[in-house]
């Protein structure tokens, strides 16, 4: 899941519930036509959507 992949980056990381309900939002992704195609980009998409709909960051 997304936690590993940060972890690989070195970056310090803790997911956590939060102590209240918050609405869903919408997000969209967006990117030069170029960049379809460049697996660093498509990486990083991956792991935006991955962290996105992880459903809960907590654990």
């Amino acid at each position: 899941m997304w936690y590993g992949a940060v972890q690989r980056m070195g970056i310090r990381a803790r997911g956590f519930s939060l102590p209240l309900s918050l609405e869903t939002i919408v997000m969209v992704q967006g990117w030069h036509p170029r960049f379809q195609s460049d697996s660093a980009h498509r990486w990083l998409r991956q792991l935006i959507r991955d962290v996105c709909t992880a459903g809960s960051l907590a654990g």
